[in-house]
């Protein structure tokens, strides 16, 4: 069960790009990509994990995956990103629980998780593509940082970055505004140095 736990907390599950599979393993458990324009990589590697009895480990590089690219579906405004999130989280819940695995370590990496996206979704509030006025941006502020969601799981969450701390600090204390500027940091950060933005989301 720790060592299930330890695999997604890698961050090594979530992407197929970095997997080799059995063609006949994914025809016999009749694994295939859902129709879904969002987080269709995680529910497919969820399956994968649900019936696979054996993974091997390998440092070499076969892939070379290019983060970030403008206009692509990961990285455009969403107007319902946060309820694609709480859904996403809500599945991946019940997932640990059908598994047998939601102790409180699961509990804790999962609280992180979705804390660590709804960060994500404030930035996303904040995207210059967007057209809704300021009043609107703070209105949906406040709709995530009231969720019923958001204070267990910014308390259940233990943070290791510094800047993970910074961002939870008024989320946790429901600073709206000060939440909004952050996000509004971060979206200037995403569109004017990506490079560092990329860097930083690897080091969160």
């Amino acid at each position: 069960m720790a060592q299930f736990v330890s695999l997604w907390n890698s961050g090594l599950m979530y992407s197929c790009c970095n997997k080799l599979l059995s063609v006949p393993f994914l025809r016999k458990h009749q694994i295939m990509f859902q129709n879904m324009n969002f987080g269709e990589d995680l529910e497919f590697c969820k399956d994968v994990m649900r019936t696979c009895a054996r993974l091997v480990f390998s440092d070499q590089c076969f892939y070379h995956y290019t983060c970030h690219i403008r206009g692509s579906l990961s990285t455009r405004y969403r107007e319902d990103l946060f309820e694609l999130r709480r859904k996403e989280h809500c599945r991946f819940e019940q997932y640990f629980q059908e598994l047998g695995c939601l102790d409180n370590c699961a509990e804790e990496y999962l609280s992180r998780r979705y804390i660590e996206r709804l960060v994500g979704c404030v930035e996303n509030e904040c995207s210059p593509e967007s057209e809704k006025p300021l009043r609107q941006r703070l209105e949906k502020i406040r709709q995530i940082l009231n969720d019923s969601y958001t204070a267990p799981c910014a308390s259940n969450a233990k943070l290791t970055s510094l800047r993970m701390k910074l961002l939870v600090f008024p989320i946790r204390r429901k600073w709206y505004r000060i939440t909004l500027l952050s996000g509004y940091v971060m979206s200037v950060c995403r569109n004017r140095l990506p490079a560092l933005f990329a860097w930083l989301k690897m080091n969160r």
